[in-house]
């Protein structure tokens, strides 16, 4: 996004946008990252 009375790019800004879009889906992925993969691999069972 660039501030239209400047026209200079706020980096900071969007970093930050960024971080806080992607920190609590890597915190979920982690903390439920083991379960996911048993849910997988115990519906690819045959049989």
């Amino acid at each position: 996004v660039v501030n239209t009375s400047t026209g200079v790019v706020e980096y900071n800004v969007n970093m930050a946008a960024a971080m806080i879009a992607a920190v609590p889906t890597l915190i979920v992925y982690i903390l439920a990252g083991r379960y996911f993969v048993r849910g997988l691999m115990a519906g690819a069972v045959k049989g």
